[in-house]
C-alpha cells in the first residue's frame, strides 16, 4: 500500500515563491494545488489534494492540470489557459474517488501573477466536496415530494398558512372546492386568496369576523360549516401547526359535505315515505301522533279512509284545500290510508276530513258502503265526537 506524503518544502536555494506556496496550500483545509502557466505543471499541493486525487508526490508532480479531473469543462479551460486565455472559474463538477464512489465537487480556479508580471503566471485550484450537502438536498426534495403527493391524494382541500396568514402550502383539491384559479395560489397572492374565499360564502361579514378571531388565537382549534353561494356546504377544520415545540402556523382543512348531506336527506326520505305512493308511511304517522300527544293539541284530528294507490296522493291535496288546517295523508298499509289535520281547524275538522275522503273514488265492492270506511278519530283532549255510521 502506497503512503501519501505531502510535497516537501523546497530545499535551500530553491525558489522562495514556490516554498511559500507550498506552506500556504498545506494550511488549507480543502484540497488545493498551484498550477504553473502555461506549462500546466503542479508546483505545490497539500495532503488533502493527494488524498482526494489518490496520487502520491511523484505522480502529482508528473501530472498535468488538465488530466487531474478529466471533465470536458476542465479540459477546455486548461486548453485556453495554455493558449494564454485565463479567467476565474467557479462551477460544479463530478469525479470518481479513489474508492470508486462518485463525488460531487465545487471547483474554484483563481489565476494570479508574480510581482512585475503582466499576465497571470499561476492558478490556485480548490475543491469543495458537496456530496453530503447534495445528498441532504436530495433527501429533502424526496421528503417534500412525498408530502406533496400525500396532500394531493387526500379528498379534502388543505391550506397551510404561517402565523401571518401567508400561504405556505396547498393542494389542488383546495382550489377545486373553492372554485379558485390556481394562479392565485402559485403566485402567492395571499390577499387575493382571502378575498376570493370571503366573497364565495353566503355570510361574508360573519365569515370575516370569525377569521379574525382565529388569526388572533394562535392555538385555537375550531370546526364549523360554511355555506357557499353555489349551495355547497363545507366543513372547515382549523388546527395549529407545531414544529419543535412551538406553533409555526395553521392547517386549514375543507371537506365538501354537499353530497353526504344530500344522501342523508334522500335516505331519510326513503325511510319515512311509502315506496308506491310517495306518501309518508306509518312510521311517520306514529311520529306525528306522538308529537301531537306531547304537545297536547286538542285541535289535531286523524281520519282513516280506503282508496286505490293511484288516488291516495290526491287525498292529501284535497284535504289541505278543503280545510283551514294543514292536512297530510299517510299510507297505513294496503289500501288503508290516514290523514292528519292540524292547526286552527274548527271542531268540525273530522267531519270535513271524512267528507274529503268520501269524495275520493272507491273500489266497486265498497260502492254501497262508501262512508262506512271513513272513521275520523279525535285527538286526546278534543271535544269532537265520532260521527255515527
Amino acid at each position: 500500500m502506497n503512503t501519501v506524503r505531502p510535497l516537501r518544502v523546497a530545499a535551500r536555494g530553491a525558489d522562495p515563491a514556490v516554498t511559500a506556496w507550498q506552506v500556504l496550500v498545506q494550511a488549507c483545509p480543502d484540497p488545493s494545488w498551484v498550477v504553473a502557466l502555461p506549462s500546466l505543471q503542479i508546483v505545490a499541493a497539500n495532503t488533502a489534494a493527494m488524498l482526494r486525487l489518490g496520487m502520491d508526490e511523484t505522480g502529482l508532480r508528473a501530472a498535468r492540470a488538465d488530466h487531474l479531473l478529466g471533465s470536458p469543462e476542465d479540459m477546455a479551460y486548461w486548453s485556453d489557459a495554455e493558449a494564454g486565455i485565463v479567467e476565474p472559474l467557479l462551477s460544479d463538477t463530478v469525479m470518481q474517488g479513489p474508492d470508486g464512489i462518485l463525488l460531487y465537487l465545487r471547483r474554484s480556479i483563481q489565476p494570479f501573477s508574480m510581482p512585475g508580471a503582466a499576465a497571470p503566471t499561476h492558478c490556485l485550484v480548490t475543491l469543495l466536496d458537496t456530496s453530503a450537502a447534495r445528498l441532504a438536498q436530495a433527501e429533502q426534495e424526496d421528503l417534500t415530494a412525498v408530502l406533496q403527493a400525500t396532500l394531493e391524494s387526500t379528498a379534502d382541500g388543505i391550506l397551510v398558512t404561517d402565523l401571518g396568514g401567508r400561504v405556505r402550502a396547498f393542494n389542488r383539491r383546495f382550489a377545486q372546492v373553492w372554485g379558485m384559479p390556481e394562479d392565485l395560489l402559485v403566485q402567492h397572492h395571499d390577499q387575493a386568496v382571502q378575498d376570493w374565499m370571503r366573497h364565495m360564502v353566503q355570510e361574508p361579514v360573519t365569515y370575516h369576523k370569525r377569521l379574525e378571531a382565529l388569526q388572533e388565537a394562535t392555538l385555537l382549534a375550531a370546526t364549523e360549516r360554511l355555506i357557499l353561494h353555489s349551495g355547497a356546504v363545507l366543513e372547515r377544520v382549523v388546527r395549529p401547526l407545531w414544529s419543535r415545540g412551538r406553533p409555526l402556523g395553521r392547517v386549514w382543512t375543507f371537506r365538501d359535505l354537499s353530497e353526504r348531506l344530500a344522501t342523508d336527506e334522500r335516505i331519510e326520505t326513503l325511510v319515512a315515505t311509502d315506496n308506491l305512493t310517495g306518501l309518508p308511511n306509518r312510521r311517520r304517522l306514529a311520529e306525528r301522533v306522538q308529537r301531537r300527544r306531547w304537545r297536547c293539541e286538542p285541535r289535531a284530528t286523524f281520519s282513516r279512509f280506503s282508496c286505490s294507490t293511484s288516488t291516495a296522493s290526491a287525498v292529501s291535496t284535497t284535504a289541505s284545500g278543503t280545510t283551514s288546517a294543514t292536512a297530510r295523508c299517510t299510507r297505513w298499509g294496503s289500501d288503508c290510508n290516514a290523514s292528519c289535520a292540524t292547526g286552527t281547524a274548527s271542531p268540525a275538522s273530522p267531519a270535513t276530513s271524512s267528507r274529503c275522503s268520501c269524495r275520493m273514488p272507491m273500489p266497486p265492492r265498497r260502492s254501497r258502503r262508501r262512508c262506512a270506511c271513513c272513521r275520523p278519530w279525535a285527538s286526546p283532549g278534543s271535544s269532537t265526537a265520532r260521527p255515527s255510521r
